[in-house]
């Protein structure tokens, strides 16, 4: 049977969570299951008696390219990928209740890209967390009032891979794929995809829940982390600078003092700041 939908999940570290996530999932003949360890350590491998469970439901690779991230581990799931749609997962996180009865109705829709509302839970303790507060209020906007305001900012501000079905031929045919950076890898993917959706759609249902817990890469800040985040950001800035029209470019209102901001809160010395001043001028950001 042709396959409707691929879910990509890269693994470090997480192989209890990752058995979590797989349970979340269900098991059907149109949907595949493809799972990317990137060379976990010793003893946080994937067990055999997960993969043994989940051999009809998923298909297990190992990231053997001599680089390391969750973005070459998604490439890597994006090679094998063969169904219509294209849903991101962390091994970390999980699937809501009744997944593919919430999908189904919106998998024969004519849109590249549809936006689910995501939840999120402290991993610990299970109560309620705040990493879904901003993609959960773009997508509320933009069902509350779709406009050309609400649909840009949906569109350029929803970074994150995962809680949205992507359509797998745009994805080829535009020769997207993720960065290989420590973190912020998925940022430019998600542009791009969402500068190349005709169209795009939106959906209450919650289908993803986003967990959130100390030590991740979310929640560890350190220099070399921000240094990339910037980076990341700046070319997110040329690359909509460069083909959004005017109308829709302002909407978006990025300016760099954020980033400057950002940084003297973190504790970095003005010789610094001014270093990142100069570095966002020299790359045209508008401060």
């Amino acid at each position: 049977m042709k396959k409707v939908l691929t879910i990509i999940i890269p693994h470090y570290n997480s192989p209890k969570l990752l058995d979590k996530l797989l349970d979340s999932i269900p098991e059907r003949e149109e949907l595949e299951v493809i799972v990317v360890d990137d060379n976990s350590e010793s003893g946080k491998q994937i067990t055999a008696e997960c993969k043994e469970k989940n051999n009809r439901k998923a298909a297990f690779f190992i990231n053997n390219t001599g680089k390391k991230g969750a973005g070459v581990c998604r490439n890597i799931g994006l090679q094998h990928a063969g169904g219509e749609w294209l849903l991101f997962a962390d091994a970390d996180d999980f699937f809501t209740e009744n997944l593919w009865e919430k999908l189904e109705g919106y998998l024969q829709r004519e849109a590249d890209i549809i936006y689910f509302i995501p939840s999120s839970i402290y991993l610990e303790t299970g109560e309620k967390a705040g990493r879904d507060r901003l993609t959960r209020n773009l997508v509320q906007n933009y069902l509350q009032s779709p406009d050309g305001e609400t649909e840009a900012r949906l569109r350029y501000g929803f970074e994150s891979p995962w809680s949205k079905l992507i359509r797998n031929f745009m994805v080829k045919e535009n020769q997207i794929c993720f960065d290989e950076t420590k973190v912020a890898n998925d940022v430019m993917f998600s542009i791009k995809c969402a500068y190349a959706a005709n169209t795009i759609a939106a959906s209450e249902q919650n289908i993803y829940c986003v967990t959130k817990s100390k030590g991740t890469l979310t929640t560890v800040g350190g220099d070399e982390y921000f240094r990339i985040r910037l980076g990341v950001w700046v070319e997110k800035y040329k690359f909509l600078k460069k083909r959004l029209p005017n109308k829709e470019w302002k909407i978006l209102k990025m300016r760099g003092n954020f980033w400057l901001q950002r940084a003297k809160r973190m504790g970095y010395h003005p010789g610094q700041i001014l270093g990142m001043r100069i570095y966002l001028l020299q790359n045209g950001v508008w401060l």
